[in-house]
């Protein structure tokens, strides 16, 4: 019913905000403890707790996944809000662009500006046509949408770049609504390794 889909939705929120984990012997940890104590307050159903409990086990696969996006966007946020960590290039036209060394040996780039009198969603649809890129990204000379549902896209894209040369890569982008939360919307994308079309299946069979 409606009120223990609520919950479980809650519990989920929850199970996404502290990574927990569950044992083989479903002992419970104190954080479950406090889960408990939330679902049973918010239930007239006493056995919430345990339906909540078999659900995060059956489908313990797809909430790995969620803890590994939320990971992902809240990296995405940090990466935004935070600027200590970055080393400032450069404003021209607006845009600031700041870089960073990595500790893996990489070198990443961060670019930073406003967008004023665009719609939110016809930016979305912009960076959703994976495929177009070339047609107005700096340095892209080829792109391609490899696959891509209601929330995920993979594609594969062409760089030439000053010194460096043609760079090319394959990334899995994703989407999240924040609105709720802080009144954002977050795309992040990270890159995948091997071959574009053994990496398509990346994005999973969802509608």
């Amino acid at each position: 019913n409606t009120t223990s889909t609520g919950i479980l939705h809650s519990f989920k929120r929850r199970f996404i905000r502290t990574s927990a984990t569950i044992s083989n012997n479903n002992r419970i940890s104190p954080s479950h403890q406090h889960n408990r104590q939330f679902i049973e307050s918010h239930s007239d159903d006493g056995n919430a707790y345990s339906k909540a409990l078999l659900l995060i086990q059956e489908r313990k696969i797809e909430f790995d996944t969620l803890v590994r996006r939320a990971k992902i966007f809240m990296k995405a946020k940090e990466n935004i809000a935070v600027n200590d960590d970055w080393i400032f290039a450069q404003t021209v036209f607006g845009v600031t662009t700041y870089y960073r060394f990595e500790d893996e040996g990489s070198l990443s780039f961060k670019l930073q500006g406003d967008l004023n009198g665009v719609p939110l969603f016809e930016q979305l649809a912009v960076l959703r046509e994976c495929d177009l890129f070339h047609l107005w990204l700096p340095f892209c000379n080829d792109s391609k949408k490899l696959k891509q549902n209601k929330f995920d896209s993979v594609g594969w894209c062409k760089l030439l770049l000053p010194i460096l040369g043609a760079r090319d890569g394959v990334y899995h982008a994703m989407g999240c609504d924040n609105m709720r939360e802080d009144g954002s919307i977050i795309v992040a994308a990270e890159g995948i390794s091997g071959s574009p079309t053994s990496n398509s299946s990346a994005v999973e069979n969802r509608t």
